[in-house]
């Protein structure tokens, strides 16, 4: 004789197995999403279900209680709004938000911006303008130059401060080499040069190297060690390696970079001759004329003068040969107008000079004295301000 038999009353929760309880949900689900009425009274079906508390589905006639999980919660941090009770859409309906891509991006933006506003800060680029909306400007509103062997490279902004006769000058800084983090004045050419590196900048460099050698011998003379010395500066010939997309300058363009001084800058005595004061510059000059045995002299001497020497930059020279030194080599013209005025001090009263015939003498005495006067009244240092 089996077991008994057990009658299940049909208001028990079903026990069959859990693929078939599966099964039958899945057909409610169908039967839910069908819209059309099941015979001529319109009914539908799905309105003889509702909603258990527990989230199971109840037959009010009494029959089976199927049994429906309520499933865990996915949502999201970055969703906005959970999932709702009365969607019909079964699995769709706890399914987390997406995330909008457009988020992403604004992170990404956000990060790349402050780490380029970072980077710009550490390597002392100057000041850029923080309230600005592009994120890049703190790096792309300067250039960047080559580097030299020495580890010298320069990066300099957009903006002319000043400019010469052949030259404009732009505020910088060096970035890597013995000055690293010390400011610089950055030259280039108003027209471009032909020449591969450009002549003119050669020469710049030339003649500052001639001026630093004159200048270490005189500043030994001991009329010269009690007062200022005289140092120059030499330029460092360098190209453009990340031009800024802010301004004019091309990829591979030429340029120099030199020291910059603070103070107040003037023209001591220009290429003409003509003197803003007599004194130690004024014999500096001589002695070039006098070491060099008459061949050239030193003039266009231009600076700032510190409380123990005076920092000079852009030099010019004449030679024997005109125009041996480029076009502001005046030749002997230029080393007899230099003389006509000049005034010998204790430092080169006893140096060689030139012979200069009278007629001569006294016609560009004239002549000189006359553009002197305008010299001085032009302040003589308006051309290449370093403040």
């Amino acid at each position: 004789m089996g077991p008994p038999k057990v009658q299940v009353n049909s208001n028990i929760i079903s026990d069959a197995p859990k693929e078939r309880r599966k099964s039958k949900t899945d057909k409610e689900k169908k039967r839910q999403r069908k819209s059309k009425p099941h015979g001529p009274g319109g009914e539908l079906r799905s309105s003889f279900i509702t909603q258990g508390a527990s989230g199971s589905s109840i037959h009010p006639g009494g029959g089976a209680i199927i049994v429906k999980p309520r499933r865990p919660s996915r949502e999201n941090s970055f969703s906005s709004t959970g999932s709702s009770e009365g969607n019909d859409d079964g699995d769709e309906k706890d399914a987390p938000t997406r995330l909008d891509p457009s988020l992403i991006h604004q992170a990404h933006g956000a990060h790349r911006h402050n780490s380029l506003k970072n980077r710009s800060s550490a390597s002392g680029g100057g000041a850029a303008d923080s309230s600005s909306s592009l994120g890049c400007r703190c790096m792309l509103a300067y250039n960047v130059s080559t580097v030299e062997r020495d580890g010298t490279c320069v990066q300099w902004s957009n903006s002319c401060f000043a400019e010469g006769e052949h030259c404009k000058a732009y505020k910088g800084r060096y970035i890597g080499g013995p000055n690293n983090g010390k400011p610089c004045v950055v030259k280039r050419l108003k027209r471009q040069s032909e020449s591969k590196p450009p002549n003119q900048f050669l020469r710049d460099i030339e003649i500052a190297e001639i001026g630093q050698i004159f200048a270490k011998e005189f500043n030994a003379l001991p009329e010269v060690k009690s007062g200022r010395t005289v140092q120059f500066t030499v330029p460092v010939l360098l190209q453009v390696e990340s031009p800024s997309k802010f301004g004019d300058f091309s990829f591979g363009d030429y340029i120099t970079a030199e020291d910059f001084f603070p103070g107040k800058f003037e023209k001591y005595v220009n290429n003409a001759g003509l003197l803003l004061y007599a004194g130690t510059l004024s014999s500096f000059c001589h002695f070039t004329y006098h070491k060099s045995k008459g061949n050239m002299l030193i003039v266009d001497i231009q600076g700032v003068m510190t409380a123990g020497s005076y920092l000079l930059t852009d030099p010019s020279l004449h030679s024997k040969k005109q125009c041996q030194y480029g076009d502001l080599d005046h030749g002997m013209n230029g080393i007899y107008n230099f003389f006509t005025t000049h005034e010998c001090t204790g430092i080169c009263r006893r140096f060689n000079q030139p012979r200069i015939p009278e007629n001569i003498l006294e016609q560009r005495k004239r002549i000189i004295e006359d553009k002197q006067d305008d010299f001085d009244r032009a302040g003589a240092g308006s051309v290449w301000s370093h403040g």
